[in-house]
């Protein structure tokens, strides 16, 4: 399983299409995604985005009538 860290694309990528995303690891943790086991890399979808990405997905799920304590 490859481990993303390319925070201005989406998580839906050529290998993961269609696919489901399973754990998102905030940047900084990118070390420890690496380390986790294979057999768990295997089974789920592991990305790791960049906390700023994180930040403007709660402003966008606010603004569209959602609950956010960061917006």
């Amino acid at each position: 399983m490859r481990l993303d860290n390319d925070d201005a694309r989406p998580f839906e990528r050529k290998n993961g299409a269609g696919k489901p995303v399973d754990v998102i690891i905030t940047g900084g943790a990118a070390k420890v995604a690496e380390a986790l086991p294979p057999a768990f890399l295997a089974e789920n979808t592991v990305r790791v985005a960049d906390n700023l990405v994180i930040h403007g997905l709660l402003n966008l799920i606010a603004a569209e009538g959602g609950e956010s304590e960061h917006a």
